[in-house]
């Protein structure tokens, strides 16, 4: 185990499902060449899956992605399945080590989600939505968002996060979108009458601001209006 760089529970449950390939007979425990020969089997992936520059995107290591909650029991060893089978990519590692191997965050999100039943974590839904994670709790209140009960907690289905996205928009991206300033934007549909879906959070007193999307073309009208003022004359 300490050459292959992993759990011992990790190597039995690579084992028995064929990934760790057994040539070797040793009792007990595993050959040092067959360990060796998956150590190098896992090193070879980052050279093999090198698309995309890892500058460009955010990277996890593998050792710190196998210190996560997982909904399973086998939730580390179906990570290293995942990697082995191409399904969460890396991208090579500093110190040619299997603990160092960098995945992208995005996939082993998406790895997560799978393995949660396809649901999300309050946090994660925040990020995705553009808003704080904060106020996720008052979307499932209002029955805007699905709550299941897993091993690690409460988390959002998948579906009624993509169900939420298809009707409503950060306000803040919106004016992210249109480079202007949220409160100017949330001041101009007020004042043009645009309906705006108000979540405050009270223990930070603040408020989040989505918009229908019916009521885009509206809102992004305020880029063409300031667009089309005259340059101001010094």
């Amino acid at each position: 185990a300490r050459i292959a760089e992993l759990p011992k529970t990790v190597l039995v449950s690579l084992k028995a499902s064929g990934h760790f390939e057994v040539h070797h007979l040793a009792r007990p425990g595993y050959h040092e060449l067959d360990l060796q020969a998956f150590r190098s089997k896992l090193l070879s992936l980052r050279q093999k899956i090198s698309v995309v520059d890892p500058s460009l995107m955010p990277m996890i290591s593998l050792s710190t992605a196998m210190k996560r909650k997982f909904v399973s029991v086998d939730g580390r060893a179906n990570l290293v399945r995942a990697v082995l089978c191409g399904d969460v990519a890396c991208f090579g590692n500093h110190d040619e080590s299997i603990a160092g191997l960098q995945i992208r965050c995005d996939e082993f999100d998406r790895f997560l989600r799978r393995e949660a039943g396809n649901t999300v974590s309050f946090k994660i839904v925040g990020k995705m939505l553009h808003c704080l994670a904060e106020t996720v709790p008052e979307l499932v209140t209002l029955g805007m968002l699905k709550t299941i009960r897993t091993p690690i907690g409460w988390r959002v289905t998948a579906d009624s996060i993509a169900a939420f996205d298809r009707h409503y928009k950060s306000l803040s991206s919106v004016a992210l979108t249109i480079n202007c300033n949220p409160l100017t934007l949330i001041k101009y549909c007020h004042a043009k009458g645009i309906p705006l879906l108000s979540i405050k959070v009270q223990r930070l007193g603040c408020t989040n601001y989505f918009v229908h999307t019916r009521q885009l073309d509206r809102v992004t009208g305020f880029k063409q209006v300031k667009d089309s003022r005259p340059p101001s004359q010094d």
